[in-house]
């Protein structure tokens, strides 16, 4: 099998496409011939350091990016502990901690450092690849991004931040079983305010958030069939014209007669304070038009274009 080497800028001759170490070989991918027709990528050969060599190929990788995902998957469980110190510190929180003891106070002066080294590696996003000056296409099929951060699998990004900021995996899965990767900061910030909840809380937790999202599913599709039902139009009553919004505010607070509007008077001016008192009042005198003409269910059959709506 025929590896191309893959095109390398002068500044980084020496450094490894995967963590921007020191280079220390060459990689090729695919590992084998019988990966060659299932490999996005003509075969290269790129340029890679002494750890990230450890992690072998897998047997079924089928492209340089699903590589680079592996490798950072794997460093970052190597580094979790450092990695973590971004994680649960600031920078001038450990300058500012009060470590007692040689050990600590070495800690204090070290783990910073050791966080940005361990954080440039798995962020380190290599040169655009190219062989000859033809690009190779990057593909985003696989793998799962969060906070900048190109993770192997949905999985494994959470997995990294239950093992980094000593999370509850129960939580943070059941949270995200209701929620969707989609919403994974939402789940992890769920997960970081109740990280020393019991067994027993945390099914409450899970329990309230599946409600939280079957009333919310509920209300959408509420308003999706209103606004299906129908769609509401200005009327000219001659004196005025009564418009849409003040026949919703109507339909919405149940006020189907003209008395019972002006018991609301208030509550209607109120609702509609916004827009200021002389377009309010005309919305106001529209609406008592409207209601007064609909005590007439003639004048509704024959000219009620909203009648559909009160149905």
């Amino acid at each position: 099998m025929n590896f191309e080497p893959i095109d390398i800028p002068f500044n980084y001759r020496h450094t490894c496409w995967f963590c921007g170490e020191p280079a220390a070989d060459m990689l090729d991918i695919p590992l084998a011939m019988r990966n060659v027709k299932l490999c996005t990528h003509q075969p290269i050969s790129v340029p890679i350091c002494a750890e990230c060599q450890t992690f072998p190929v897998q047997q079924h990788c089928n492209s340089i990016w699903q590589h680079r995902d592996y490798i950072k998957q794997r460093l970052m469980k190597v580094y979790a502990k450092h990695l973590g110190i971004g994680l649960n510190w600031t920078k001038q929180e450990l300058e500012e901690a009060s470590f007692e003891g040689s050990i600590f106070e070495g800690f204090s002066r070290s783990a910073w450092a050791m966080y940005q080294i361990a954080n440039e590696r798995v962020r380190y996003a290599g040169w655009d690849l190219t062989v000859a000056g033809s690009a190779i296409g990057y593909d985003d099929s696989a793998g799962f991004e969060f906070d900048g951060v190109r993770f192997a699998s949905q999985e494994a990004c959470m997995n990294y931040y239950c093992a980094a900021q000593g999370l509850n995996t129960t939580l943070f899965e059941g949270v995200l079983n209701v929620v969707g990767y989609q919403r994974f900061s939402y789940a992890l910030k769920i997960s970081q305010i109740n990280r020393k909840a019991r067994h027993y809380e945390i099914i409450k937790i899970i329990d309230e958030i599946e409600q939280q999202e079957l009333d919310t599913q509920q209300i959408h599709a509420d308003n999706s069939v209103k606004e299906n039902q129908y769609q509401l139009v200005a009327i000219d009553m001659g004196e005025a014209v009564v418009e849409p919004q003040a026949i919703e505010w109507a339909l919405d607070n149940d006020i189907e007669t003209l008395e019972q509007l002006e018991q609301a008077e208030d509550e209607f001016f109120d609702a509609f304070a916004h827009l200021g008192g002389v377009q309010a009042f005309q919305l106001f005198n529209g609406l008592q038009l409207y209601l007064a003409a609909r005590a007439d269910d003639k004048w509704i059959a024959q000219f009620d274009l909203n009648r559909e709506a009160w149905m």
